[in-house]
């Protein structure tokens, strides 16, 4: 009883704004949160209410400014106890607090937005977790990473039955429309057989000759650079675009690599994902992106412009070649509208030029700057030469070296954001809740001890001699992927990987630059704005006798 009559003196004297806070607290705490626009609609209305109110009961000048005025102390009240009750729970009384973490991930997005705009999130991630030695980290109010090979099945597998894609993906909000990528799993089950189509094997025949022809522009490209210092990841960017707009959108020569067209699109492009990255962060932001005009964005803007340009460049041309468009341009039994359209070319654009250029600039860095493994693939490649494009897929040391740099340099370092199911998820004993956002950080997966020997170390040989024993589990070698967020591009940007690596180094020896990095400050300029973009590499060409 005592308790009850001290409860009952507190409420007493505390304004009702306050007392309002912790039921509304409690009401938007949820792990799975509310949707920003009906909350904001509700207190809109309830503000609203109160000024109608009070405007009817007090109709003079001198009472109307006193009601303003008591209507903004009301809300700065309630708003402030409402972020300190937040702070409160989210450190102490959250179902996710137990996990371990820093406090600052805790509270607020904000600093994962900061690390977003670094490029950072994704490499600070994977040392959070070696520094806390935990699987499972905390990395925002509501949402997880997990370093499992156990979790991957459950969280991917394309046989989910839940909901499985996290709010993350809201992001392409953006763009007027989801895509392959971001789209609801309803919607992807029915989109991704087309894209798997345009992937197909009688597809794959029909690129491998537009990509020998594009890989023997490449050789020439770095052929007029010979005796020089160059930026070879610029040169690799070039090559890549031109791949993507001729195997994309049907423009067989789009002029990069010949110096003819216009390079400023790849800096759209990167501008682009470093903004998008950053306002990806924030789910209360994304909730609404739909209902402001954020095509003003300068980034947004300029790449969905260019996504246009391309696709009314591709719409005119007549009796096109086959091409990965064709899958949501023709599509039978699927209509696809004009804005959904629109978002997908945003998407072949980023997948089919990002990944390709990145992972070849860092092999070339390798290559260049360990001059041993260089030899050894030339070796190889001397072996089977003349050779196939088909065939290079069998060449050990090749594909080894193409496997080391996806490992210690995959293409989307955070990883693609899940969702536990409705009766939540264990985790190597740990039991996280339902509707949880679950990331598997592919960086911190890739140079994890439990499953890699000398994990930080650039080697080859362990993808070539398995009884070294340093592979501890392939399972935890997730580079394009896992199940339904399977990259369905990854044999075309192997190929094109793989033969131009050995185009390259039969052709020509690469050294460091004057102004190449050492491989610790290589690495402390790559950066992760979800896809990854490698630090500059300078290097030096000469032919081979």
């Amino acid at each position: 009883m005592a308790i009850l009559a001290t409860l009952n003196t507190l409420t007493s004297h505390l304004p009702p704004s306050v007392l309002l806070a912790l039921p509304t607290q409690i009401l938007l705490s949820s792990i799975h949160e509310i949707h920003t626009v009906s909350v904001l609609i509700i207190y809109t209305l309830t503000n609203t209410s109160l000024l109608l109110h009070q405007l009817i009961l007090n109709t003079s000048p001198v009472s109307l400014l006193s009601t303003l005025l008591d209507l903004v102390k009301a809300n700065i009240l309630f708003l402030g106890t409402l972020a300190v009750l937040t702070v409160i729970r989210r450190l102490y009384f959250h179902p996710l607090s137990r996990f371990p973490g820093q406090k600052r991930y805790a509270v607020s997005k904000l600093w994962e937005g900061y690390t977003n705009g670094l490029g950072e999130n994704g490499i600070r991630v994977r040392d959070l977790h070696r520094r806390y030695n935990t699987p499972i980290l905390r990395v925002g109010p509501n949402e997880l990473t997990v370093v499992s090979v156990e979790a991957l099945p459950h969280l991917y597998s394309r046989s989910i039955p839940h909901k499985s894609r996290g709010p993350w993906y809201n992001i392409w909000k953006i763009q007027g429309s989801l895509n392959l990528l971001t789209a609801s799993d309803e919607v992807h089950r029915q989109w991704r057989p087309l894209w798997e189509q345009a992937f197909s094997a009688p597809a794959m025949e029909r690129f491998t000759k537009r990509v020998e022809e594009h890989v023997g522009r490449l050789v020439e490209a770095v052929g007029r650079e010979v005796g020089k210092e160059f930026s070879v990841g610029e040169v690799i960017g070039r090559f890549a675009f031109d791949v993507m707009a001729d195997l994309g959108f049907a423009i067989p020569d789009y002029g990069l690599l010949s110096l003819t067209g216009d390079p400023g699109y790849m800096n759209i492009m990167h501008d682009f994902m470093c903004t998008s990255n950053v306002m990806g962060t924030f789910r209360n932001f994304m909730d609404v992106a739909l209902y402001l005009p954020l095509e003003r964005n300068p980034e947004v803007k300029k790449f969905r412009q260019y996504g246009r340009d391309l696709l009314k460049h591709r719409l005119s041309i007549e009796n096109p070649p086959k091409d990965v468009a064709k899958a949501f341009l023709e599509s039978p039994g699927t209509r696809f509208t004009d804005i959904e359209i629109e978002a997908n070319v945003q998407l072949l654009i980023v997948a089919g030029s990002d990944t390709t250029s990145t992972i070849l600039t860092v092999l070339l860095y390798y290559l260049s700057k360990f001059p041993e493994f260089q030899e050894t693939l030339y070796a190889e490649i001397q072996s089977a030469t003349p050779f196939a494009t088909a065939s290079l897929g069998s060449l050990p040391y090749l594909n080894a070296l193409i496997n080391e740099t996806l490992r210690l340099y995959p293409a989307v370092p955070s990883g693609a954001q899940a969702q536990t199911g409705p009766n939540g998820l264990t985790v190597e004993g740990q039991y996280i809740p339902p509707k949880t956002p679950v990331r598997v950080n592919q960086f911190a997966m890739h140079t994890d001890p439990r499953y890699w020997r000398r994990p930080d170390e650039f080697l080859p040989e362990r993808w070539v001699d398995e009884s070294l024993g340093l592979i501890k589990d392939r399972r935890a070698f997730i580079p394009f992927s896992y199940g339904r967020h399977a990259c369905v591009g990854k044999k075309l940007a192997l190929q094109e990987i793989r033969l131009a690596t050995a185009k390259l180094v039969e052709k020509y020896k690469f050294r460091p630059g004057e102004n190449a990095l050492g491989t610790e400050e290589y690495r402390k300029a790559w950066r992760d704005y979800f896809t990854a973009m490698p630090g500059p590499n300078w290097v030096k060409v000469e032919l081979r006798e």
